[in-house]
């Protein structure tokens, strides 16, 4: 167990240290809130996607396996079938919820690409001039 957190810590060892400088160098000039307030966004986004897209997953999921017949034609779908309901059992709403949180966590990851968008979005601000072609505030653009 031991090593295998070694060789975690190990290969995550440029990422680590990339994150370490860069928000040391954030506090060096004083606006360690603006590299915190990004991570923290990032956070946001990514908990917010993988959640709305994993309840989705598990509700069809779910959809699915109920409206799936019990009984099928004899063949070798119905054997892999059979060993998957001896194996999982009464434990088939934690496949169902392991299945919709590994989906959602790689839906949500890619939402961090747009940190940028989200917070020009969320802190837009009006200039007070319109757009001569299309009336719209320039702010909008």
């Amino acid at each position: 167990m031991a090593f295998v957190a070694l060789l975690a810590l190990f290969l995550s060892a440029r990422a680590l240290s990339g994150f370490y400088i860069e928000a040391l160098w954030f506090k060096s000039l004083d606006h360690g809130d603006v590299f915190w307030g990004i991570l923290g966004t990032k956070l946001l986004l990514v908990a917010a996607f993988s959640v709305g897209f994993a309840v989705l997953a598990f509700l069809s999921l779910t959809v699915a396996d109920r409206l799936a017949p019990f009984v099928r034609s004899a063949g070798p779908e119905e054997q892999v079938l059979e060993r998957y309901r001896d194996l999982i059992g009464d434990r088939q709403g934690l496949v169902r919820l392991g299945a919709a949180a590994l989906f959602g966590l790689i839906a949500g990851l890619p939402a961090t690409s747009i940190w940028q968008e989200w917070l020009l979005f969320r802190n837009s601000v009006d200039f007070g001039v319109s757009d001569p072609q299309f009336g719209a505030d320039v702010g909008f653009y």
